[in-house]
């Protein structure tokens, strides 16, 4: 069993035009030996495209993890190029609201912002990256391409739907605290 599947790992890694030879249904050949064979043919297939894939998934990975690191980066010296400015104090006195919390100041908010566009960033050279790690003529691509820009707008859709039901929820409690 172990020398089939290496023998099977050995012959995924080989040129993608090589296939494994089905051998022609004979009478008198046993019903295990047709199940192995399909067995066989099939973990080829799952194992080709797995090794497809693989490196397109390392690079989407490495891709956003970098990108997440410069944003780290990035929003720490955001931070002190503020703080060295007194950012908060000016937004202060130019007459903002007054209800900043320590939580959402300013700066705190700048620095968010530059993290997540890193992060955004990120995920679309990542996601450039696993794209282009297809083959031109794959099939794969293009049945799953539907899926990611669905995916996407789904989440956009779900976020601005959460942000316009909490200023709606607010709106209606402060119109019914003032009626």
């Amino acid at each position: 069993m172990m020398q089939s599947m290496i023998g099977l790992f050995a012959i995924a890694l080989q040129q993608e035009g090589t296939m494994l030879p089905l051998l022609p249904y004979t009478p008198n050949e046993s019903v295990w030996r047709q199940m192995s064979q399909a067995l066989h043919v099939s973990f080829y297939r799952v194992f080709s495209l797995l090794i497809g894939v693989l490196p397109g998934i390392l690079a989407f990975f490495v891709a956003l993890v970098v990108f997440a690191l410069f944003g780290k980066l990035a929003s720490w010296m955001m931070r002190a190029i503020l703080n060295a400015f007194n950012f908060d104090a000016r937004i202060a006195r130019t007459g903002a609201p007054p209800d900043w919390t320590p939580a959402t100041s300013p700066t705190a908010i700048a620095v968010r912002a530059t993290f997540w566009v890193f992060v955004f960033l990120g995920l679309l050279v990542g996601v450039s990256a696993f794209d282009t790690s297809y083959a031109v003529g794959s099939a794969m691509t293009f049945s799953l391409l539907p899926y990611v820009t669905r995916f996407a707008g789904a989440v956009v859709l779900l976020i601005v739907g959460t942000l316009i039901a909490r200023f709606l929820a607010r709106s209606v409690l402060i119109g019914a605290v003032n009626a």
